[in-house]
């Protein structure tokens, strides 16, 4: 269970709004993003969400159900943030080589999918070199999408 607490803060430090969204297994369907902040838990979040779309259930009961997925402080080229279970495409060029003083550019281009929020190397080396990735969809409601 995911809690966060506010307490014992540096002077100074910066606060980050934890967002997450979660996939119901047996209801095949997922959660908007909700934020967790002060003493919030993951279980309150479900709880909101569940009594905001009339999912059935009791918290608790149902978390075995539920697999969370946290956004990250990274964004897609449209601005809309990266969240663990998504799957993006990407394509950008790069210099991989030098033919004397002139560089040899490669294009690549591919799919990929956000493992968790450390995992976003692939999106940011993309935008660092000029190019475009976009979301397609995420790994529980287009599983088809990881797959040529």
């Amino acid at each position: 269970m995911t809690a966060i607490s506010n307490k014992g803060e540096q002077k100074g430090e910066q606060k980050r709004e934890l967002t997450f969204r979660v996939w119901d297994t047996v209801g095949k369907q997922m959660s908007p993003e909700f934020s967790l902040f002060g003493e919030f838990t993951l279980i309150g979040g479900v709880h909101a969400w569940q009594h905001e779309s009339g999912v059935p259930g009791d918290s608790l009961e149902r978390l075995a159900d539920l697999i969370e997925m946290q956004y990250c402080d990274e964004k897609y080229s449209d601005g809309t943030k990266v969240c663990e279970g998504d799957i993006y495409e990407y394509a950008y060029e790069y210099d991989s080589d030098y033919d004397g003083d002139i560089p040899i550019v490669k294009k690549t281009s591919g799919k990929g999918h956000v493992k968790s929020i450390y995992d976003v190397w692939q999106i940011k080396t993309a935008k660092s070199e000029g190019g475009t990735v976009k979301c397609i969809g995420n790994i529980y409601e287009h599983p088809e999408l990881l797959h040529p």
